[in-house]
């Protein structure tokens, strides 16, 4: 039995030794060194792929952050306008308040010119006034 364990152990080796001399690649590396390697390389280009993929996203949320407080601050802006036309018009109506007010004045003004003018005609009349054109030459 400890023959064969020594022939097992002297076979390992001289397998290390073949495969580190006829795999091509790095010399003196045996094909499971050459494996744990490779993962290595694999999980450093994964782990800075995940780093990168961070770092952007960090920057476009950023991005996206200030981007979305310059369109809140473009509807206050909006928001702000249109409370100064709201208040525009609210000044037009109180001017077209004053306005058919106004008018309203000249309507009974004329009205009670127009009255007058009633009682002056009825008086001529009751005098026996004629009006010009109704005279003959």
């Amino acid at each position: 039995m400890f023959s064969l364990q020594a022939r097992m152990s002297d076979f390992e080796v001289r397998l290390s030794a073949l495969e580190s001399r006829t795999v091509s690649g790095v010399p003196e590396t045996t094909i499971a060194e050459r494996f744990t390697t490779l993962h290595e390389r694999v999980d450093a280009v994964a782990t800075n792929l995940l780093d990168k993929i961070d770092e952007r996203f960090n920057q476009l949320s950023a991005q996206t952050d200030v981007r979305f407080a310059q369109v809140d601050q473009r509807f206050a802006q909006v928001d702000q306008r249109f409370a100064q036309v709201d208040q525009r018009f609210a000044q037009m109506d109180e001017r077209f308040a004053q306005v058919d007010q106004r008018f309203a004045q000249v309507d009974e003004r004329f009205t009670k010119v127009d009255d007058q003018l009633g009682e002056i005609k009825s008086m001529l009349l009751s005098l026996g006034a004629t009006a010009p054109a109704d005279r003959v030459n």
